[in-house]
């Protein structure tokens, strides 16, 4: 039993990883800012590229977007980006917990949120970059 949940592990991590990569891209062209950190996670846990990405989606869904360094105001910014995925009409289920991505505990389910993002973006035509297939 526990080989087969050591499987399941690498068989999802396997497929998060391939989401992450699209994510990044997708985010990368839309934004038109490349991700300088190495893991997908460290470029995202600031919340600041998420807020710029849903505001270049439906402007001014986000107000205010703290550059200040602090652990509280990163994770407003994580807050503010799911709010107004929810506000867009994202499902519950597809959004992750802003602990998912601040502690880099489940970047699948951000990826996730991403791609259900960009699967919005393309059924309202909205005029952003399509998701890399």
């Amino acid at each position: 039993i526990k080989l087969i949940k050591e499987r399941k592990e690498v068989n999802y991590g396997g497929l998060a990883e391939a989401l992450q990569k699209k994510a990044k891209l997708w985010i990368e062209s839309v934004t038109e800012e490349k991700f300088t950190k190495d893991r997908f996670g460290d470029n995202l846990r600031s919340g600041v590229i998420l807020c710029k990405l849903v505001n270049i989606i439906s402007p001014s869904s986000i107000k205010r977007v703290n550059t200040f360094p602090s652990p509280y105001m990163q994770m407003e910014n994580i807050n503010y980006f799911l709010e107004a995925c929810e506000k867009l009409g994202l499902a519950q289920r597809d959004l992750f917990s802003t602990s998912d991505l601040y502690e880099l505990r489940n970047l699948g389910m951000v990826a996730h949120t991403i791609s259900e993002l960009a699967k919005f973006t393309e059924r309202n035509g909205c005029k952003v970059p399509k998701w890399p297939e």
